[in-house]
């Protein structure tokens, strides 16, 4: 029977050399196996495929890599849960996921019955410390039973299921020159995305973002005229604009640094561009093989695997000291017991 999320500390195997981090997508399933000692890349993949079929997927991959026994941990699509915004109940850690089950009640779909609610604090930083807020992640709980099944057909040692708000923090930690620089994780897909403001690896706040890739590709033709996409454009940058500014003004923070959009469409270079002298902070696109050891022919596949990076680094660090420091710093972690 699945609990709730919460902190887990499993140890996994003793003496592993690797962990393997794992994102299930709409559309298919990456994986990105990492060495603890040295940090490099030693698998990436990414397998195309229906939302039934991603299991069989993730077992044939397992197999051709030569995968099974690895400690793994799992990250979830922002398609597969709902995360939320809320006042922290005022008890002790261990009880907060089940006092939130009965304050998100009201705010969801489903049944409580059918979900499985975490949560994680904000940094204490957040608000200047005059609000006490936590974001709650919420996942069918069908979701994760086929996770835990899917592991377990193909033999691995799971070890926690997060979700890629928290994964991307990982790259806070890991790029060069970030230190401790705010900095906004912008992550588009065909109908929208998402930003995450994060410091020193720490998630301090998710958006949704309306605008994606089918309203910023380029214009149509219609007689004479193009419908140029300038002013889609505009309203992608008000909406970055308006986090960063909320980041500033509400959370108390020291402001955004740098805006680094994470590797998911060819248009991203155009995009980027466009954005320039339009919100108030430095915009690249994230080159991961400026990060990891990556060959040249690999790179589109890695730009398919950065959440299982995310996920791999964050399962890294869990592996390396057994305990998760405060704040929002890794993958939210399922009881499997």
């Amino acid at each position: 029977m699945l609990q709730a999320f919460k902190k887990l500390f499993r140890k996994g195997r003793q003496g592993s050399a690797e962990v393997l981090g794992i994102e299930i997508k709409p559309t298919g399933v990456a994986v990105a196996c990492l060495s603890i000692r040295s940090g490099s890349l030693s698998t990436l993949d990414y397998s195309a495929c229906g939302p039934g079929e991603w299991q069989s997927c993730l077992k044939d991959m397992v197999k051709k890599h030569g995968l099974s026994g690895k400690p793994t941990f799992f990250t979830l699509h922002p398609k597969f849960y709902e995360i939320l915004l809320v006042d922290a109940p005022d008890v002790e850690d261990a009880e907060l996921s089940d006092a939130v089950r009965w304050r998100v009640k009201d705010l969801i779909t489903h049944s409580l019955d059918d979900v499985v609610v975490d949560v994680f604090r904000l940094p204490p930083a957040a608000y200047r410390g005059r609000m006490n807020m936590i974001y709650t992640s919420i996942v069918e709980r069908q979701v994760i039973q086929s996770i835990v099944e899917a592991a377990e057909e193909a033999e691995l040692d799971l070890q926690s299921i997060g979700i890629n708000d928290l994964s991307i923090c990982q790259y806070g930690k890991r790029i060069e020159g970030i230190g401790s620089m705010g900095i906004a994780f912008v992550t588009l897909g065909q109908e929208g995305g998402v930003i995450n403001l994060t410091e020193s690896g720490l998630l301090y706040l998710s958006r949704s973002i309306e605008i994606g890739f089918e309203s910023l590709s380029p214009g149509e033709v219609v007689g004479e005229l193009t419908l140029d996409t300038g002013s889609r454009t505009d309203a992608l940058a008000l909406d970055i604009q308006r986090s960063l500014d909320y980041y500033e003004s509400q959370l108390g923070m020291a402001g955004v640094g740098r805006i680094i959009f994470m590797p998911t469409n060819d248009l991203l270079i155009q995009v980027a561009s466009d954005l320039e002298n339009k919100v108030s902070a430095d915009i690249e696109v994230l080159n991961l093989s400026q990060n990891f050891s990556i060959e040249e022919e690999d790179l589109d596949i890695a730009n398919f695997c950065f959440n299982a990076i995310g996920a791999a680094l964050a399962g890294s660090e869990e592996q390396q000291s057994h305990t998760m420091k405060g704040g929002a710093s890794g993958a939210t972690v399922l009881a499997t017991g």
